[in-house]
């Protein structure tokens, strides 16, 4: 059963019910919370409650306690090698907190400390709502979605600065080894298949395209890594960033890894529709990106085909999350021919 998408304080609507195999986890998450307690005495107090807040693949959150300002959320990494993402995770946390402690506008979850076994993190709960809830609101009008989506987009550029976001010359090796790893280990997932001819011929003509531009600037910057309305909360008086990716091999990345990844997260709705209303947007939404730069546009095609790679194999039950062939393989030689001609 998947339990409700609500996130960590994302609107304070009723959860879903919990079931045996739920009940089995919030036990074990309340034996891991008794025992993280023990190791960090600032979160002694009677044993609280423990709700499943949300069940995502192999990320589970849990709220220890009542909801309120003394709340505390636990993030549980359900895979192999939960040590390192744990760490990983929180690490970024971390710096992405320190980076906008003390914004007027913007803030980041504030992370407390390592579960026991590093099966995960603690974090403050935050009593706010989803971007994403409000933007399917039926009293959010194409205007209404297009503010939150500004509001949005000024957040990651604050974040990016505050991160040191620093231009570097583009390497297409560099970005041509991380797409084939991301295929390869795609290729080797039980529920994937082979990659099409048609995926290796606009990976080859992306990566030609590349060799002509290798050296032109291109903003880098650590990455939010899962960037969009629904990692978004907001309160009262500010806009919080929640669930960072536990990547940490490559903390520093292109700035269009988390502007790609927002524009596929957009809700299908009137205003994002369309694949230029989306780059009105964002260029409207993200003014410190050359967009207009060969390389930008090189490295949103390098996005594109790594949600390709990764995605376009998935079990039918996520076919509608994710395109196919047929979808994918027109946008990309359209990218593609786009970019030959500026060149």
């Amino acid at each position: 059963m998947e339990a409700s998408e609500h996130t960590a304080g994302s609107d304070g609507r009723a959860l879903a019910p919990v079931d045996a195999s739920d009940k089995d986890l919030c036990a074990a998450a309340s034996r891991l919370i008794r025992e993280t307690e023990a190791l960090h005495a600032p979160l002694r107090r009677p044993d609280p409650p423990v709700t499943l807040l949300s069940r995502r693949g192999r990320h589970v959150v849990v709220l220890a306690g009542q909801r309120g300002p003394e709340a505390l959320v636990f993030k549980f990494i359900l895979r192999d090698g939960q040590a390192s993402k744990s760490r990983g995770a929180f690490a970024q946390t971390q710096a992405a907190h320190r980076a906008l402690t003390g914004h007027p506008r913007f803030a980041v979850v504030a992370p407390v400390c390592l579960m026991a076994e590093d099966c995960g993190f603690a974090m403050r709960f935050v009593a706010g709502e989803q971007l994403a809830t409000r933007a399917k609101s039926w009293r959010s009008g194409p205007r209404r979605r297009q503010a939150l989506a500004s509001d949005a987009l000024a957040w990651l550029e604050t974040f990016h600065q505050a991160m040191g976001r620093a231009s570097r010359g583009l390497d297409p090796d560099w970005f041509a080894a991380r797409l084939d790893t991301i295929t390869t280990k795609s290729a080797e997932k039980p529920e994937t298949t082979r990659h099409s001819e048609t995926f290796h011929r606009a990976r080859e003509r992306w990566y030609a395209l590349g060799t002509g531009l290798a050296g032109t600037a291109l903003p880098f910057a650590p990455a939010h890594g899962d960037f969009g309305l629904h990692n978004l909360l907001q309160t009262r008086t500010r806009l919080t960033a929640i669930d960072f990716s536990a990547e940490r091999a490559h903390p520093a990345e292109p700035v269009t890894r988390d502007l790609a990844r927002f524009a596929a997260t957009l809700p299908a709705m009137p205003g994002w529709r369309q694949e230029t209303e989306k780059s009105a947007l964002l260029q409207a939404g993200y003014p410190g990106l050359d967009w207009s730069s060969p390389a930008t546009a090189w490295a949103l095609i390098y996005h594109h085909l790594n949600a390709w790679s990764s995605h376009r194999h998935r079990a039918r039950s996520q076919a509608g999350r994710f395109e196919t062939d047929a979808a994918q393989a027109p946008r990309a030689e359209a990218m593609l021919d786009a970019l030959e001609r500026r060149l």
